[in-house]
Formats: C-alpha cells, structure tokens, sequence
C-alpha cells in the first residue's frame, strides 16, 4: 500500500501522466520464495523511463529508510478493516487454510494473520525492502502501441 499510494502521489503531482498505477504484492504463504511485487502504470510512451525511474526511487527509498509511522498507519488502517469485513465469510478462511493438509505453516499463518499486520514496524517494512527489492532483481516490461500503417 505504501508503495502504490506513494507510485499515485507522485505520478500524478510530478507529471499528471497516469491514468491507474497501480502496486500488485503476490507472496506465496508457507513457501520460502516466488513472491513479486508489480509496479503497473498506463503512460504515454514517451514517459516510460518517466516511470520506471520514478519506481526504483520509491523502492530505494523503502530500503533506505523506515517509513514514517503516519504513512505506515495510512497504509494499514484500510487493511485492518478489510481484514476484518472479509473474515466474516467463509470463503476467507476457506481461501487461508487451502492447501493446510500438505502444508501446516498454511494454517499456522492464519493464527497470526490480524496481529502481523497490526504490529508491523517501519523497521520490518525496510527489512524487506532491503531483501526484496534489489536493482539487480528488478525486471522491467514495456508495451507500446504501434503506429498504423497506411
């Protein structure tokens, strides 16, 4: 949230330009690895390397310093409370503890969920930052329409 509220921020007051950046997190619960972390923005071609600076900035950032405690409060308060009107169904837990017969960490990680997300640190925030988001890592896609052809 932190990384796409900052993506928005900053897109939209330093050039106007997108019209839905967008931050896609995909960790996989009980595995040691294959998360990813998406940066998406629809901007005119020519602001491409626009774009691409602009998020390796907010990901060095992250790593370099622990985020304000009011960004991160920001950041977790809307999560808090989509944590709590989703788990009121059962299809959330149902989702949780898919796969908790080949994996028990699966349903360990549902005993913790709400008070991992409540008393998560800027320190931790910068932790993984620093773990996961390495320039060397960084993978970049561009697509750009082409011209017709008359």
């Amino acid at each position: 949230a932190i990384f796409r509220d900052r993506l928005i921020d900053q897109l939209r007051s330093q050039a106007g330009i997108s019209y839905s950046p967008a931050v896609i997190s995909d960790w996989p619960v009980g595995m040691p690895n294959g998360g990813k972390l998406l940066a998406l923005g629809m901007v005119p071609p020519d602001k491409t390397d626009f774009f691409f600076k602009l998020s390796r900035g907010i990901a060095a950032d992250l790593a370099a310093k622990p985020v304000e405690a009011d960004e991160l409060d920001r950041a977790l308060t809307p999560l808090k409370q989509l944590l709590i009107r989703q788990s009121s169904g059962n299809m959330f837990w149902m989702r949780l503890v898919e796969g908790g017969t080949r994996d028990p960490a699966r349903i360990e990680a549902v005993n913790t969920l709400a008070q991992d997300i409540a008393l998560t640190t800027p320190e931790e925030l910068q932790a993984l930052a620093k773990k996961y988001l390495v320039p060397a890592k960084d993978w970049s896609l561009v697509v750009v329409p082409t011209t017709a052809k008359k």
